[in-house]
């Protein structure tokens, strides 16, 4: 049977264009575990295999209780733009892979892992490659019947997660999913414990394929379960959450591993655990500052390309609102637009009890034909947008932390 999860692709004011690419090549990570083909330039293949290796070594830590079922380094495709990506998809696999940046999918050969680079940001293209990555390790070292929360809460989970220095942040919560479960527990309009949780995945997946309008929150609800099962009360659940995952690998069925490891089939309880611990959730600040760099970052990309020159903050603001310029991001469930026309996102977003606000800053590139830089100093880590130019002569924005 064919299983695919797919990260839908980024739309709205940037579009994905076809350019010239070099021939398919493969080569191993260095630490094994990745067999990758790609026709992307070598320092950019060695850049993802590097980042790839990294995300792997998390998973391994995280889930060191699974063993591995394949000793066989797993098959990663990166293509260099999105069109031959489609093309190999379609040819190769026989999958429609059209307005994906990246999916998981699985065939004779094993658990296959692709994603395209031309077009998306560095940041977008990594999120995606940790988020589908997760279900491929999943399936290698958990087994083929996670329940879809679980897969999909901890691919979210993982797809959140920043670089600093060589190292994994987890536990980032996205205001705007926050503002959503919250927003829901209030109008009593989240989806029951004992419902989400024992959800088949063939339901699931027929709510997304049907358009069904709790879509979104099923998503941003398990992405939510899973966060407050690792951090709530310092980890009061981390250990048994590890031990349902072990029970549904060995074969139990949900609600029997739910009570196996939790020690209750009380879902009631839990889910008024869940509540109090979302309802007191705040949003951490860089999350909402590396959401609102990547919008930014998108502007100043279109208006570099069309040859408008801004050189002050404000001049950008200006100019982005002018244009009636818009970004949406077309996620499982649901399509989320972030407007020029908000303020906000122009504004660094606050940390709590800092002893000195945070500040969007705007300074002009050092590098001849290159786009300002864009950071929020004053946050930790404190993240900023790193330009460069691809082998293509293609403008790549990044983001990077300090």
């Amino acid at each position: 049977m064919l299983r695919i999860s797919m990260t839908v692709c980024l739309a709205g004011a940037l579009l994905c264009g076809e350019a010239r690419a070099g021939k398919l090549y493969q080569f191993m990570s260095r630490g094994g575990h990745y067999q990758i083909t790609t026709d992307v330039d070598r320092k950019l293949a060695k850049k993802i295999a590097e980042h790839m290796e990294l995300v792997y070594a998390e998973y391994d830590r995280r889930l060191s209780a699974f063993h591995t079922r394949d000793s066989r380094a797993m098959p990663l495709y990166v293509l260099s733009t999105r069109a031959k990506y489609k093309r190999i998809m379609r040819s190769n696999f026989g999958i429609n892979a059209a307005n994906t940046s990246g999916m998981f999918f699985v065939n004779e050969r094993g658990p296959m892992l692709a994603a395209w680079v031309q077009g998306q940001s560095r940041t977008r293209l990594f999120a995606t490659l940790r988020h589908e990555g997760f279900h491929q390790f999943a399936w290698v070292r958990i087994g083929q019947d996670l329940p879809p929360w679980a897969n999909e809460g901890l691919a979210r989970y993982f797809g959140d997660a920043i670089v600093v220095r060589g190292k994994f942040r987890t536990g980032l919560a996205s205001g705007a999913r926050v503002r959503h479960i919250q927003a829901a527990i209030k109008n009593g309009e989240h989806i029951g414990f004992r419902e989400l949780l024992n959800m088949p995945t063939e339901e699931w997946g027929n709510r997304v394929i049907g358009g069904n309008s709790q879509t979104a929150l099923q998503y941003d609800q398990a992405w939510s379960i899973v966060h407050f099962l690792i951090n709530a009360k310092r980890g009061k659940y981390a250990g048994p959450f590890i031990d349902y995952l072990k029970l549904i690998s060995k074969g139990f069925v949900t609600e029997d591993a739910f009570s196996r490891a939790f020690g209750t089939r009380n879902y009631d309880k839990f889910e008024a655990a869940w509540k109090r611990y979302m309802l007191e959730l705040k949003p951490d600040p860089v999350s909402t500052a590396v959401r609102r760099l990547h919008f930014l970052s998108a502007g100043l990309k279109q208006l570099h390309e069309r040859g408008i020159a801004v050189t002050s903050l404000e001049q950008l603001k200006q100019k982005l609102q002018d244009g009636g310029f818009g970004l949406r991001y077309i996620e499982h469930g649901g399509v989320v637009t972030v407007s020029a026309d908000d303020d906000s996102n122009f504004e660094a977003p606050q940390p709590e009890k800092a002893r000195k606000p945070a500040t969007l800053t705007f300074k002009l590139n050092r590098k001849k034909g290159l786009p300002p830089v864009l950071a929020v100093e004053g946050l930790k880590p404190s993240p900023r947008v790193k330009w460069s130019l691809d082998q293509e002569g293609n403008l790549v924005d990044e983001i990077v932390f300090k």
